[in-house]
């Protein structure tokens, strides 16, 4: 969908703004009989440029979002000096220990990503937990973080989202 407003910010700047032409939401351009070719051509690039803009733009989007959603399937959270899974398997897992509460399994043995092995406790359970909801809050953060910012970007499309990320397990 088009935003005309910002649509109509472009054409304003191109010098088009009160030429006998009209456009919708859908893209479509009506243009009065007045209109010489070389003006329908102009408005045509600015349409073409803005709906190029709008590609970029949504691609990189997606592009933020696959890593977002790699960090927080499989970048970890940590507990202390020790990392836990955090793919939605072990995230199950790790909130079915927190409804069992005291009722943990006496030296049951968690498996870190590190592959060393932890005591479970009704208190780590918790704190691995809390550790899930803060990590995806940072995670989320930083990727509309980097929405912001590419959304301003002079050149959306070389937009460089590689930064800012919280530290995932292995960094």
């Amino acid at each position: 969908m088009i935003n005309t407003n910002a649509l109509g910010k472009l054409f304003a700047a191109a010098g088009l703004a009160g030429l006998p032409f009209t456009w919708g939401s859908d893209g479509s351009i009506s243009f009065g009989e007045s209109i010489t070719q070389d003006q329908r051509n102009s408005i045509n690039a600015v349409v073409a440029g803005y709906s190029q803009l709008a590609s970029n733009k949504a691609d990189k989007w997606e592009d933020i979002k696959a890593k977002r959603d790699a960090l927080t399937e499989n970048g970890g959270y940590k507990v202390g000096t020790k990392w836990f899974h955090s793919d939605q398997k072990s995230r199950s897992q790790q909130l079915g220990l927190v409804l069992l509460g005291a009722n943990i399994p006496a030296s049951l043995q968690w498996k870190t990503m590190d592959g060393s092995f932890v005591t479970m406790t009704q208190q780590l359970a918790g704190q691995v937990l809390a550790a899930a909801a803060a990590s995806d809050q940072a995670i989320f953060a930083a990727a509309e973080a980097h929405r912001q910012a590419m959304e301003v970007s002079a050149d959306p499309a070389a937009y460089d989202f590689s930064t800012g990320w919280p530290k995932v397990f292995g960094e």
